[in-house]
């Protein structure tokens, strides 16, 4: 009977009209009872990959290895559920469950009579980094103030009732929730009003649902270069469309920026709509605070990121154990010329083999606007083929 009545809940929080209403029910289905900390505490953190910040993180007295998105909520994969012996409950929606989890710590943050969602994590979420078993995300990080510090690979955690004199220079934005519990800022892209979600589980400074894009002129939504493959990709969805865009201007709180590239994808669909996504290559610019408690945002700037997708060869690829691989590459850019396809299998990236490049300096090398040339080895057929290939601006001679 509790658990009918629990799963009788879960449908009433689906279908409640009101967001705010939606928001207070969340937030008691998922419980939570935070140990205050007293003073700020600082946790120091790894990236695999070119964004992703695993961690370890105890439930139960349960060491897990899992990913910290901001723009995700917290799970268990299910094997390690099932081996934790936790109470899974069913949910109305397929292949996810919850449980009550008596004890989460992160360090020396603990939350306690914890509700996560369970669901088949290691097989969504693949990665060919670390095996990630879970997600700790902002329904749990709402109890504490949380400042994300790419620059020192820190994360600081305070009292959100705490009150901290504002820094000049630093933009205080108010933070809007969206469902089921994900931070984001509304900003505006050339005329186009966006919520923003504070995404540390994205690598690309904006992305954009492709449902916006089709709100556009048909002259602005024909300036949009299309990609063979993918830069960036979601579970959930049933394409896997990208495409390439440059507004003339960004505008966040005061700060306005000039000539911003965007990915436009095909999102889950509760990101579709007027709800874009906001990663780490914009992110790590700035020590970046989340104070739910309070509603707000803080970003103070700290360095100024040298990333391009437009000054590029116009191609992603990503690290395998034994070598490199093509999954996406931009119409008309310097690859495609060159003939790269998707699913390419690539040697060595200027001269280095994959045991020789970390993924931090694949992604300097790719990215970095002061990088003007990049070699690439591959085999076809029987003939090691080299190729240098030299970027440009992919909107060269467009007009934009």
């Amino acid at each position: 009977m509790k658990s009918l009545r629990i799963i009788q809940f879960l449908a009433i929080v689906l279908a409640v009209g009101c967001t705010n209403l939606k928001l207070k029910m969340f937030e008691k289905f998922r419980g939570g009872i935070p140990v205050d900390i007293k003073e700020p505490y600082e946790l120091d953190f790894a990236i695999t990959g070119s964004h992703i910040i695993n961690t370890v993180v105890s439930f139960n007295e349960k060491n897990i290895p899992v990913v910290f998105d901001t723009g995700g909520i917290t799970i268990l994969d299910k094997n390690v559920a099932d081996s934790m012996k936790l109470d899974i409950k069913n949910t109305p929606q397929k292949g996810a469950w919850f449980a009550k989890v008596e004890k989460i710590e992160w360090s020396e943050i603990l939350v306690k009579d914890f509700n996560v969602s369970v669901m088949n994590f290691a097989e969504t979420f693949k990665t060919s980094h670390t095996p990630l078993r879970g997600m700790i995300g902002s329904d749990f990080i709402r109890f504490y103030k949380t400042t994300i510090d790419y620059k020192s690979n820190k994360i600081i955690f305070s009292n959100p009732r705490r009150k901290i004199d504002k820094k000049i220079g630093q933009q205080e934005l108010n933070m809007k929730i969206v469902l089921p519990y994900l931070p984001a800022v509304e900003f505006v892209a050339d005329d186009i009003k966006v919520k923003g979600i504070i995404d540390t589980g994205l690598n690309y400074a904006f992305v954009f649902p492709i449902t916006l894009a089709e709100k556009m002129t048909k002259e602005n939504y024909n300036k949009m270069i299309p990609a063979n493959g993918f830069f960036a990709k979601w579970p959930f969805t049933s394409q896997q469309r990208n495409f390439l865009y440059v507004f003339d201007s960004v505008t966040i709180g005061t700060m306005k920026f000039e000539k911003v590239p965007v990915i436009f994808a095909d999102l889950p669909e509760m990101f579709s709509g007027s709800t874009a996504l906001i990663g780490k290559y914009f992110l790590e610019n700035y020590l970046t605070s989340l104070d739910f408690h309070n509603r707000k945002v803080v970003l103070e700037e700290v360095s100024k990121s040298q990333r391009s997708i437009q000054f590029s060869v116009g191609m992603n690829i990503v690290r395998r154990e034994d070598h490199f691989e093509v999954t996406g590459v931009w119409q008309d850019s310097p690859a495609d010329e060159a003939g790269f396809r998707p699913g390419l299998i690539i040697s060595h990236v200027n001269n280095f083999n994959v045991e020789e490049l970390t993924d931090s300096e694949l992604n300097d090398i790719i990215l970095n606007a002061n990088t003007k040339s990049i070699s690439f080895k591959y085999k076809l057929e029987n003939d090691c083929v080299e190729v240098m290939l030299n970027k440009r601006n992919l909107y060269e001679g467009k007009d934009i």
